[in-house]
């Protein structure tokens, strides 16, 4: 093939650029979830259930991050947690958002009387929540047969995909200090 001219050479070395990343893309997206969504709802209904936990609604959240949130009456789970993730993390992830659920975490920060009494008994601070998270969300998901070390390894998958990236905002301690606590189980942790 001949080239006429350099805006057709342009053009072609552009499309050229484009399909080698679209199969690129293609090459390195996961095929399956490591966790269908079945396995995430039985693992949720056995969490709440053994554990005698309130349940809110779960929704996926179409969204590549690895994460979860609670809010006041729901947690959202990213579709990324579900294809990165083993069962063991995703217990993990669950009984971490069914905690903060269960201490209406969400509603706390935004209510100004718990916010006074929570600074009056040098309670409040974002990192208490997240580490008590940590703390019975590990125990919730032991009690239904996850390892601390196999939930513990959640830390090391988010190294693996974001590697010194930032995704956790400042709220949380850092990633290999969560990991040793929960592998330890917190032996000093005090309520």
């Amino acid at each position: 093939m001949h080239i006429k001219n350099k805006l057709e050479w342009l053009v072609l070395s552009s499309l050229s650029v484009l399909l080698s990343l679209i199969f690129l893309v293609i090459l390195c997206t996961p095929c399956h979830a490591q966790v269908s969504l079945r396995e995430t709802a039985e693992i949720y209904k056995r969490l709440y259930t053994k554990n005698h936990l309130p349940h809110p609604t779960l929704y996926l959240r179409d969204d590549l991050n690895i994460n979860a949130a609670t809010y006041s009456t729901y947690i959202k789970v990213n579709k990324g947690a579900l294809i990165f993730l083993s069962k063991p993390e995703m217990a993990f992830v669950l009984s971490h958002e069914l905690t903060h659920y269960q201490y209406r975490d969400a509603r706390a920060i935004n209510n100004k009387v718990e916010t006074i009494i929570l600074k009056l008994t040098h309670r409040y601070t974002s990192t208490y929540y997240e580490d008590r998270a940590d703390y019975y969300g590990s125990e919730y998901a032991k009690n239904i047969g996850y390892s601390y070390k196999s939930q513990a390894h959640f830390f090391k998958t988010l190294e693996k995909y974001y590697g010194d990236q930032v995704i956790l905002n400042d709220v949380h301690s850092p990633d290999r200090v969560r990991a040793y606590n929960i592998i330890h189980h917190y032996k000093t942790f005090q309520e």
